[in-house]
């Protein structure tokens, strides 16, 4: 026997099971898959009523995950019957279920979910009610309410107290002790301090420019009255708006009027002023001199900054909220178009 074994290992030879050299492509037999004979994908063919009483003894991170699964879990597992299955007896929300957004079923770590009064039914007791909601959630529904001005008191699922922040309108958690008007986010801080630097410089260039247009029309349609008029009444209230931005003894409301009062009579006097001196060269002295052309261009400059500010405080007059371009689930261009609008917001600095 050992003799025969020892002959069949001598005969052996690997070559015989590698495929000749001689073999084409089309000896070759494509594998295919074989038909899959095991359950269909998907959900388990079981009792709809056992699945309900499975459902009964999970959590909520797990009935989320279930959730997931399928169309058919998706369908059963909604927001009103979470909340039937962690809801007590006498009809309170469990401390689990406050932990969970009552609008997207998202469960924020830490338990950050913002318990926000204003959204309960005044019709339904308030320990009755479920309104957790998630920062996202809580800034959507909260953006209508943020064109006006004011602190809002968070309250959170753990205990900690917050507000929103005065740029970007999403939460913060702030102490009691700091007052709303220093309750930023720290890159939101810094996009508040860039914004001042930028309004102090531009009502720098704002004033320049009134300051050196006032002689150059004086010296260049000294004979215009219109012309003369108009550019003085144009630096004189250009100085009242200055004194006004820098006043503390007024509140906030009267000072917002008052500027967009005088912003308004300030952009049909120099209005007026450019139109005025470009008539003039037009139709009675066309000759245009170097003093003539600087002239103009600094009518021009003060009737353009003129119409950006008049465009800021339009924008806030119609209900306009400078801080839509932190709105979550908007598309690109129009995240383009509310940087436009809350840049020339950020512009008259009112804000």
């Amino acid at each position: 026997m050992a003799g025969e074994i020892d002959l069949e290992l001598d005969s052996f030879s690997i070559d015989s099971w590698l495929p000749s050299s001689s073999s084409s492509d089309d000896d070759v037999v494509p594998w295919e898959p074989k038909p899959r004979t095991g359950p269909p994908l998907g959900k388990l063919p079981i009792p709809m009523e056992l699945d309900l009483m499975l459902l009964e003894h999970m959590d909520i991170p797990s009935l989320l995950q279930l959730r997931k699964t399928c169309s058919t879990y998706y369908g059963i597992i909604t927001n009103k019957e979470i909340e039937r299955l962690f809801t007590d007896e006498d009809g309170k929300p469990m401390p689990e279920l406050e932990r969970c957004c009552s609008q997207c079923l998202a469960l924020p770590a830490g338990g950050f979910t913002v318990l926000d009064e204003e959204f309960r039914d005044p019709r339904v007791p308030a320990e009755s009610q479920w309104v957790s909601l998630c920062q996202r959630c809580w800034r959507i529904k909260r953006n209508d309410e943020y064109a006006e001005r004011g602190g809002f008191p968070i309250a959170f699922r753990n205990g900690e107290y917050g507000e929103a922040c005065n740029v970007c309108g999403w939460p913060l958690f702030t102490d009691r002790d700091i007052p709303f008007a220093w309750a930023k986010h720290p890159t939101c801080m810094q996009i508040k301090e860039k914004n001042s630097f930028a309004w102090i410089f531009l009502l720098g260039v704002q004033i320049v420019l009134a300051l050196l247009a006032t002689p150059f029309a004086w010296t260049v349609f000294m004979e215009n009255v219109m012309v003369v008029s108009a550019v003085t009444a144009g630096i004189a209230l250009k100085s009242v708006y200055v004194c006004l931005v820098l006043s503390w003894k007024i509140s906030y409301f009267e000072r917002f009027h008052l500027l967009t009062l005088m912003e308004f009579t300030s952009f049909g006097v120099w209005l007026f002023s450019t139109w005025a001196g470009i008539n003039q060269k037009v139709n009675v002295d066309p000759s245009l001199h170097s003093d003539d052309v600087v002239t103009l261009i600094l009518l021009v400059f003060n009737t353009f900054v003129c119409i950006i500010n008049t465009l800021g405080f339009a924008l806030l007059w119609s209900g306009y909220d400078p801080r839509n371009p932190w709105y979550p689930g908007v598309s690109k261009w129009q995240k383009y178009r509310y940087v436009v609008y809350t840049s020339i917001v950020f512009w008259v600095h009112v804000w």
